[in-house]
């Protein structure tokens, strides 16, 4: 690359995929050596607060830009006008610097959005890199579709979408990362209700429900709302998917390993099977919501309760 062109490492088609934090953090962390057990040690634990609405259900968990795999620096909108530097220059310094660059943007102004030219909608991108020849940055967001995706902006464009809020984030590649099998050991019955589960940062007690008990829980927020002929958003059923197809992943790594057995990933393979036929499901519900899809989705969000995470060997 010239001196006009720097792009950072990033995986576009990174683990988790649903909310911009998740896909934006595990994106970068899966570009190092060490990303994915990293990922397989701490994406285990999901948390739901049922009264507060579908979007709190997510993995539980300190925000990955807090994690100490980043060092994260924000620039508030009142600190990005007191320095006044335009936002062009101040993305490209760093990512001279290797550092990633997530802010809030107007998607009225940026193409390939939902709301591009329709209506004012503040989101989040991910910029990790740019060619000054051409005048663009390189990206990472959620496509008209709410598909996840790359895709390059212009500088005026970016100017004009009135950047603020931004997240400044060095990837500390410089770490190293194994597999912990007594911490996913752990993690694992704490999903189960086996063992008390430790309180993650400020997240509060009160209304909070863990682990299987969140993922059954979200099953009667889903059986409720096609009870009341209601549409079900989509989003908490694809957090649940990303995290099946996790388990999959991370039971057949541990059993290449000799730390989990075949009992345990084909227990995880068939649970991430029913998650995907609900998810199915439920979107041709939203779709039609014909009578068949309503039976079909309450006959398997009810098979889904009490399902608990296959345990690795005794270790």
């Amino acid at each position: 690359m010239t001196d006009n062109i720097k792009i950072l490492e990033l995986n576009t088609r990174p683990p988790v995929s649903v909310y911009n934090h998740h896909a934006f953090g595990t994106g970068i962390i899966t570009t190092a050596p060490w990303g994915m057990n990293w990922i397989y040690n701490n994406y285990i634990m999901l948390g739901f607060y049922p009264d507060e609405g579908p979007l709190t259900f997510d993995f539980y968990m300190d925000y990955i830009y807090c994690q100490p795999v980043f060092d994260r620096e924000f620039l508030s909108n009142s600190i990005i006008k007191y320095i006044k530097e335009k936002p062009d220059s101040l993305v490209i310094s760093q990512i001279n610097d290797g550092k990633y660059v997530e802010c809030c943007v107007d998607e009225y102004y940026i193409p390939n959005r939902e709301a591009y030219g329709a209506y004012h909608f503040i989101h989040n991108l991910l910029i990790y890199g740019y060619d000054d020849d051409k005048k663009i940055f390189y990206t990472a967001g959620y496509d008209e579709s709410g598909k996840y995706t790359s895709d390059t902006l212009s500088y005026k464009i970016f100017r004009t979408s009135s950047p603020g809020k931004f997240n400044i984030l060095k990837f500390r590649d410089d770490m190293n990362c194994d597999l912990c099998a007594d911490y996913i050991q752990r993690q694992l019955m704490e999903y189960n209700g086996e063992i008390p589960v430790d309180p993650v940062g400020s997240y509060p007690a009160k209304g909070r429900t863990i682990g299987i008990h969140a993922v059954d829980s979200l099953m009667d927020y889903i059986q409720k709302h096609v009870l009341a002929d209601e549409d079900v958003d989509m989003r908490p059923i694809s957090i649940l998917y990303n995290h099946r197809m996790l388990m999959c992943e991370r039971m057949s790594h541990m059993e290449k390993a000799g730390l989990a057995d075949d009992e345990a990933v084909k227990t995880s393979y068939e649970q991430l099977k029913l998650c995907e036929m609900i998810k199915n499901r439920q979107m041709l519900y939203n779709m039609r919501a014909k009578d068949g899809d309503k039976e079909k989705l309450l006959e398997l969000t009810g098979a889904f309760k009490g399902m608990k995470l296959p345990h690795l060997r005794r270790i």
